[in-house]
């Protein structure tokens, strides 16, 4: 389609993205898959470009809007929720370490100190 149009001195260019129509009801978000990858065409056409995508939308899977299952949401929020608790856990992880070696140590001086008496 591009080359058509360039051919017929239209600029044109190709463009590559996700077309999505899946809903996440639970977490409030559309869910973009690889398989919702892409690539339409843009013609200037007079004076801005406009989407010319030659695909048939039956062949796109945004041209049946779905909602994700309820148990497909819940798992994918819960993803997020511990992704999102692991990448804390990560930057605080030096902190953590110093104060388990920290209590550690404590703890091994009060069993000295006990074996003492």
């Amino acid at each position: 389609m591009a080359l058509l149009l360039r051919a017929a001195g239209i600029p044109a260019r190709v463009v590559g993205g996700y077309r999505v129509s899946e809903w996440n009801a639970g977490g409030g978000y559309h869910v973009v898959r690889e398989r919702n990858a892409h690539a339409w065409v843009e013609a200037w056409l007079g004076a801005s470009w406009q989407t010319v995508d030659p695909t048939p939308a039956s062949q796109l899977d945004a041209s049946q809007p779905t909602r994700t299952p309820f148990w497909g949401a819940a798992w994918e929020t819960a993803l997020r929720i511990v992704s999102s608790l692991a990448g804390d856990a990560l930057r605080h992880a030096p902190g953590l370490a110093a104060l388990a070696a920290l209590l550690a140590l404590f703890g091994a001086a009060l069993r000295a100190l006990g074996r003492q008496r």
